[in-house]
């Protein structure tokens, strides 16, 4: 019975990790990409684009500062 619910355990925690994998996804910022308009881009036109800065600096480790190649993990916009 232990080895059971053992597997069920793992097997719950693997399916929670991959639903927070499908929960990003990654984006190579280009020439003149800031933060913020790539904020504004996922956050909509008539969004606040500020959770969706904080929400890819937060992913990202970032202090804000994106340099073109750079790849970064946004959160989806659900």
């Amino acid at each position: 019975m232990a080895g059971v619910a053992g597997r069920a355990a793992a097997s719950g925690g693997e399916s929670h990790s991959a639903r927070r994998t499908q929960a990003v996804k990654t984006y190579v910022v280009r020439p003149g990409d800031t933060l913020w308009r790539i904020a504004q881009r996922l956050a909509g036109r008539a969004a606040d684009p500020r959770p969706f800065v904080d929400a890819i600096a937060a992913l990202n480790h970032s202090t804000g500062v994106v340099v073109p190649g750079q790849s970064l993990r946004l959160p989806t916009a659900a």
